[in-house]
């Protein structure tokens, strides 16, 4: 279970707004973990930790007004929208940060988030 004790009160808000609590499980999630892992992603516990708690949640920003950072766009926390890039990227993204990377959702027109 990830630990959201040193999230920011307004993202925590935000998360439940769309139905996330503390503790929450989607089944699905190891589903979708053993299905891309199958595909050629590297295995990341904490990716299937964050797809558990947050998977199928769409979180819309905080701020939506004023002269911030201009896309308010929301965070799909879908990993087979992220899967657009592609296995070869994330091997990539993996060597770059020496970390296993795994796609758990899009934000940013359609940009993969790992």
């Amino acid at each position: 279970m990830l630990n959201f004790g040193r999230i920011n009160r307004d993202v925590l808000v935000a998360m439940e707004s769309v139905g996330w609590y503390s503790g929450r499980f989607l089944k699905e999630a190891e589903s979708w973990y053993g299905e891309l892992c199958g595909a050629g992603y590297a295995e990341n516990p904490v990716a299937l930790d964050f797809l558990k708690e947050l998977g199928g949640l769409v979180i819309d920003p905080i701020e939506s007004e004023g002269a911030r950072f201009g896309n308010y766009e929301p965070l799909n926390i879908d990993p087979f929208s992220a899967d657009a890039m592609g296995v070869s990227f994330f091997e990539e993204m993996s060597d770059l940060v020496q970390e296993p990377c795994f796609p758990v959702g899009e934000w940013l027109s359609y940009s993969s988030v790992f």
